[in-house]
C-alpha cells in the first residue's frame, strides 16, 4: 500500500509538505534579521573576520531565499498571464533544482558588486564582468537541465 493511497496518509503529507515550507520560510526571515542586528549593532572592525564572514554568510542566505520566492511568483505570473490571454495552458519547466540553481546564480551578484567594491571603484568593466559571469552560470545551467 503507497503512503498517500489512504485519506490518513495523504493529511499527514500535506501537513508534512506545509511544515517544510513554513520552516523555510522561517528559516530565511530568521536570516534576514540576523543580518538587519548583525549590521546595526557591529562595525566590520569590532566584529573581526568571523563578523564579516557571517555578515557575507546571512547576506547570501538571505537574497537566495528572497530571490527563490521571486523566481517562483515570476513563473507563476507568466503561467497565469499565457492562461489568461492566450487561452492555453502553460507549464514551465518548475524544477524546484534548477530553480534553487538559477537563485544561486543570482543572488551571487551582491557579494560580486560588495567585493568588487572593497576593491576600489565599481565602472563599467566590473559590471561587465559580473554580467559574463551571470551569462556563462545560466549558459551552464540551462545546458546541464
Amino acid at each position: 500500500m503507497h503512503f498517500n493511497s489512504t485519506p490518513t496518509g495523504f493529511l499527514i503529507y500535506n501537513i508534512f509538505m506545509k511544515t517544510k515550507r513554513t520552516i523555510s520560510i522561517l528559516f530565511y526571515v530568521f536570516c534576514i534579521f540576523s543580518l538587519v542586528y548583525l549590521m546595526f549593532n557591529y562595525s566590520p572592525s569590532s566584529g573581526g573576520p568571523v563578523g564579516i564572514l557571517l555578515f557575507f554568510l546571512l547576506l547570501y542566505i538571505s537574497t537566495t531565499g528572497i530571490v527563490l520566492y521571486v523566481i517562483k511568483i515570476f513563473y507563476q505570473f507568466i503561467e497565469y498571464f499565457y492562461k489568461y490571454f492566450f487561452k492555453k495552458e502553460i507549464r514551465l519547466r518548475n524544477n524546484k533544482r534548477l530553480l534553487f540553481y538559477y537563485s544561486i546564480l543570482f543572488s551571487s551578484i551582491p557579494i560580486f558588486l560588495i567585493a568588487f567594491k572593497s576593491v576600489g571603484d565599481i565602472g563599467f568593466f566590473e559590471i561587465f564582468l559580473i554580467f559574463i559571469f551571470v551569462l556563462l552560470g545560466l549558459f551552464y545551467i540551462r545546458k546541464t537541465f
